[in-house]
C-alpha cells in the first residue's frame, strides 16, 4: 500500500521556533536558481543586489584578515605586497646578514659608511670558493642569498637579514691554504669523519670574488674558477677503494699472483703496474697497500666471470649501492659520481676497476666514501652551514647530520681499513700526533697525458678512533700522487693543531 507523504519542509519548521522565515528564504533562493526570472516572486534585480552585498562583505572580511596578517608579521601596509617584494628591494633596504665560522669568528659582514654599503671578507683568497659571488658560483653567498638579505616575513621591516653560521674553521682553512703553493689546480676538503660536517674546503685556482657580480660571474661561466672539490674527475688509484668495497661486500678476496702485468685475452687491453713493479701473491689488503693495478683488474675480471660467462651485473649493482650514477645534493649544490661499465664492454670494467677508464668522481665524494670505510660504513651528506639565526640570536634553522642511502658493508670496512692502514704506515709513513700507524691512507694517480696527471691522497685519522678525513688533490699537474705526501703530512699537522681541544692547566 502506498502512503502519500504530505508533510513539507515548511510543516517541519514549526518544531523549530524562529526559523520559519529563514527556511522560506532558502526555498525562494533555491527556486530562484531553478527559475531566476520568477522564483518566489523575487526579481533578478533583487538577487543581484543581495549577491553584491554578500560579495562586499567577503571583500571586507579578506581585507581585515590581510591587515591582521600584515601586522602580525611586521609588514607595513605601505610596503609592496610580500609576494611581490623583489630581492633588489631587500638588498637595498636591509643590511645583509653576517657569516660566522664554527668558532664564531666573522667571515663576512656588511659595512655601512657614509650611507654606502659594502661587503667585507676575511681571507679572501682562501675562502673564495666557499663564499663565492652572488651569481654563478656554487657557494654560501649565492645559496643562502635570500636568508642573508632577509627574505622572511618578519625581516621585511627589520632592516636586517639573517646570519649564517658555517661548519668551517676559517683560521684552519687559511693555514691549510698556505700549504698548497705547489698546486695550480686542485684543492683540499676536510670533514668530520663521523658526521660529514665540512671543516675546510679550498679550491684552486682562487679568484677575487669581491669583483662586481658581472665580472665574477663571467669568470665562473668561462670555467676558470669552478669549485674543483665538487667537480667530476678520473680518480686514479683512489678508485680502487670503490672496487675493493664491491668485492668485499660479496666476500670475494682471492689470492692473485702479481707478476707486474695482467692479460685478459683478445680485444682487452693488458694492464701493468706502475713502472712494471711485481708484488707476487696478494690479497685485497696487500693490493691496497701496494696499489696493484694487476690485482684489482684481475679480481674484477674473475668476479664478473664467476658464472662461467662474462657479466658485470653484480659489479654494477655494487656501484649503485655506493651511489654511482646518482646525484648527491648538498647545501652548495650537487655532486655526481658516474661510470660507463656495461656487459658489452669488458675493457671498461678492467680499466675502471683500478680507477682509470670512464669512471668519474668528485674529491668530495672520495672524502665521503673514505669516512664511511673507516667508521661504520655510513655515508653522510656533507654540510657546510650549521644554522641560521636572526640578528638577535633567535634560531631560524639548524642542520643535523643526514645519512645517505648508500653504505659500505661491514666486511668491506674491515678489509679496506686494513689495507689503508698498511698504506698509511708502511708506504707513506704518515704520523699523527707523533705516532706512526695512526693514519688510514690511499693515493691515486690518473693519467691524463704522458706527463700530466690527476693526483689524489685521501686520509683519515686517528686510526684508533677516526675523527677527521681529508682529501687533497692536484689536477692535470706533473709528477705522481706520492709527490703530495709532504703536503698531506703538513695538513695532518695543521688539523691536529686547530682541532685538538686546548688542555687546561688547572
Amino acid at each position: 500500500m502506498c502512503v502519500k507523504k504530505t508533510a513539507s519542509v515548511s510543516d517541519k519548521s514549526v518544531h523549530y521556533p524562529g526559523k520559519k522565515k529563514k527556511d522560506e528564504s532558502i526555498h525562494r533562493f533555491a527556486a530562484l536558481l531553478r527559475n531566476p526570472g520568477r522564483a518566489g516572486g523575487m526579481t533578478n534585480l533583487l538577487m543581484v543586489t543581495r549577491m553584491s552585498f554578500a560579495m562586499f562583505l567577503v571583500v571586507i572580511l579578506l581585507l581585515g584578515v590581510t591587515l591582521w596578517s600584515a601586522a602580525s608579521n611586521n609588514i607595513s601596509i605601505v610596503d609592496p605586497e610580500y609576494d611581490r617584494i623583489t630581492v633588489a628591494y631587500l638588498e637595498d633596504y636591509n643590511i645583509k646578514g653576517t657569516i660566522f665560522d664554527r668558532n664564531g669568528e666573522t667571515v663576512a659582514k656588511t659595512v655601512v659608511e657614509n650611507g654606502n654599503k659594502y661587503r667585507e671578507y676575511r681571507y679572501i683568497e682562501s675562502i673564495a670558493h666557499l663564499m663565492g659571488s652572488t651569481y654563478g658560483q656554487r657557494a654560501v653567498e649565492s645559496y643562502f642569498y635570500t636568508d642573508l638579505i632577509g627574505y622572511r616575513r618578519e625581516n621585511i621591516n627589520s632592516g636586517y637579514g639573517d646570519n649564517v653560521h658555517l661548519t668551517v674553521d676559517v683560521e684552519m682553512q687559511n693555514a691549510i691554504y698556505q700549504l698548497l703553493g705547489d698546486i695550480d689546480t686542485g684543492g683540499v676538503i676536510v670533514t668530520d669523519a663521523k658526521t660529514g660536517e665540512v671543516l675546510t674546503m679550498i679550491s684552486l685556482p682562487t679568484y677575487d670574488f669581491t669583483l662586481p657580480s658581472a665580472d665574477a660571474n663571467a669568470l665562473y661561466q668561462n670555467g676558470e674558477f669552478v669549485n674543483n672539490c665538487m667537480a667530476s674527475l678520473t680518480p686514479g688509484s683512489v678508485g680502487k677503494l670503490i672496487t675493493a668495497c664491491i668485492l668485499a661486500e660479496n666476500n670475494f678476496n682471492p689470492s692473485i699472483y702479481d707478476g707486474g702485468k695482467a692479460e685478459f685475452g683478445e680485444n682487452i687491453a693488458p694492464v701493468s703496474n706502475y713502472e712494471g713493479n711485481a708484488y707476487a701473491d696478494l690479497q685485497m689488503q696487500g693490493a691496497i697497500k701496494e696499489s696493484s693495478n694487476v690485482w684489482f683488474s684481475t679480481a674484477a675480471w674473475q668476479f664478473c666471470n664467476l658464472g662461467g660467462s662474462f657479466s658485470t651485473g653484480e659489479f654494477v649493482r655494487g656501484m649503485a649501492k655506493l651511489g654511482f650514477n646518482e646525484v648527491i645534493i648538498t647545501q652548495l649544490g650537487e655532486i655526481t659520481q658516474s661510470h660507463q661499465i656495461s656487459t658489452s664492454d669488458p675493457n671498461e670494467l678492467v680499466q675502471s676497476s683500478f680507477g682509470q677508464g670512464k669512471m668519474l668522481v668528485s674529491p668530495l665524494y672520495m672524502n665521503i666514501l673514505t669516512s664511511a670505510i673507516v667508521t661504520d660504513g655510513t655515508m653522510h651528506t656533507p654540510w657546510f652551514v650549521s644554522k641560521t639565526e636572526n640578528r638577535r640570536g633567535k634560531l631560524i634553522s639548524q642542520t643535523v647530520p643526514q645519512e645517505l642511502p648508500y653504505v659500505v658493508s661491514p666486511n668491506a670496512c674491515t678489509l679496506v681499513r686494513e689495507g689503508m692502514l698498511r698504506a698509511g704506515r708502511d708506504e707513506y709513513g704518515f704520523i699523527y700526533n707523533g705516532l706512526e700507524g695512526e693514519v688510514y691512507a690511499k693515493t691515486g694517480t690518473a693519467e691524463i697525458t704522458g706527463t700530466r696527471n690527476n693526483k689524489f691522497i685521501t686520509c683519515s685519522f686517528p686510526a684508533s678512533d677516526p675523527q677527521y678525513t681529508f682529501t687533497v688533490f692536484d689536477i692535470d699537474g706533473p709528477g705522481m700522487s706520492y709527490d703530495l705526501k709532504p703536503t698531506a703530512q703538513a695538513i695532518i699537522n695543521v688539523i691536529t693543531e686547530y682541532m685538538t681541544p686546548a688542555i687546561s692547566e688547572d
